[in-house]
């Protein structure tokens, strides 16, 4: 572990970080398995401030952090980049930034198929401009891109804010992630945000992970407004308006004039998903413990392996429960069901966990 973490220092030492966002300063980081943390300067042992791959504040500083299995099985240049962007988030946090999602509201992203379908639609008008080398036709595919999106705003309302929030926070971190790994080695550059443009370009059951979406669409969407000379740059600290929303304020946005086509794929991929959605929680009631029942509220999970069906959650490897009469946190390192009580994002009624298969 010692050897990756002198390699990624290394790697860090060559990237001009004030390049890729102006006051942008490296911090220093931490890798660590199940039992160490491996720090600059020395290895202490692990404990529950070390979770995930994200910024804390460790020892009054902010730091990245990164959970490594196998330290032999890492291409360094890559994580190195992936620290960068964890990097950016301690950044973020050093200049207060508040605009970050609502997970719980975005449990309830709607089950809309036109969204989704309009969605696909606007992605591919991205992937086009990303790909379009004449600078008038690129900033033709922004407009229409735009156009979309304001169609989707009147379709689902104000919870679209959760995409652009999402695409503030972790969009703007894996750009600038993206845009570190271009100094870093162009030919690996070049494998991720080819990765990320077939993201976009296929839609699949990846498709409705409104969040896990938001690190591709909004690396792509920097990098494409970078290269069509509109400015995004801004101060973070104060800022409440997302990303999104400062590039366009200034811009007159219509509907797209002609409707767009129903999309047999989409089409196919939305009804296989929610049939694949209530199955998970059909075969998880039927493989369960008896519930816990009791007042809690649902304090945290992983969001990527996160799921919401009418008032039950499902987090699959881990989540956080909170005993609203003691204030003790459960944490649970396992798949869980939570019953939410009637209207409620986070009041937890009772908790059921899955049974060993």
């Amino acid at each position: 572990m010692r050897t990756l973490y002198n390699e990624i220092a290394l790697i860090l030492d060559k990237i001009d970080f004030d390049c890729l966002w102006k006051g942008f300063k490296r911090l220093d980081f931490a890798l660590y398995n199940d039992e160490e943390v491996y720090l600059k300067d020395s290895v202490i042992p692990k404990d529950n401030r070390f979770m995930g791959n994200t910024s804390i504040k460790f020892d009054d500083e902010y730091i990245a952090i990164w959970n490594v299995g196998d330290p032999t099985d890492v291409n360094p240049q890559i994580l190195a980049s992936k620290i960068v962007h964890e990097m950016f988030h301690g950044f973020q946090y050093i200049n207060e930034e508040c605009r970050f999602p609502n997970l719980f509201q975005l449990l309830d992203y709607p089950n809309n198929l036109r969204n989704y379908q309009l969605r696909h639609y606007e992605n591919q008008l991205l992937v086009n401009a990303f790909k379009e080398t004449d600078f008038t036709e690129k900033t033709n595919l922004l407009k229409e891109f735009f156009s979309i999106r304001k169609s989707r705003e009147n379709l689902i309302g104000n919870i679209i804010n959760c995409e652009y929030l999402t695409e503030t926070q972790e969009g703007l971190a894996e750009y600038i992630g993206t845009k570190a790994l271009k100094q870093i080695s162009l030919s690996l550059y070049e494998e991720r945000t080819n990765e990320y443009l077939d993201m976009l370009s296929n839609f699949n059951e990846h498709s409705f992970d409104i969040r896990r979406m938001g690190y591709f669409i909004g690396t792509i969407l920097f990098l494409t407004l970078e290269d069509a000379k509109i400015n995004f740059y801004h101060d973070i600290k104060g800022c409440t308006e997302t990303a999104y929303e400062l590039v366009t304020k200034n811009l007159v946005i219509n509907e797209l004039e002609n409707p767009i086509k129903a999309d047999n794929i989409v089409f196919q991929a939305f009804n296989d998903y929610m049939v694949k959605k209530e199955k998970l929680f059909d075969d998880f009631l039927k493989n369960s413990s008896e519930p816990v029942k009791g007042n809690f509220l649902y304090y945290g999970s992983d969001p990527m392996n996160t799921y919401k069906l009418n008032n039950f959650i499902i987090s699959k490897y881990f989540a956080i429960l909170r005993n609203s009469e003691t204030n003790e946190d459960t944490y649970f390192y396992e798949s869980v069901m939570f019953e939410l009580e009637s209207d409620s994002s986070m009041k937890v009624v009772s908790y059921r966990k899955e049974l060993n298969k």
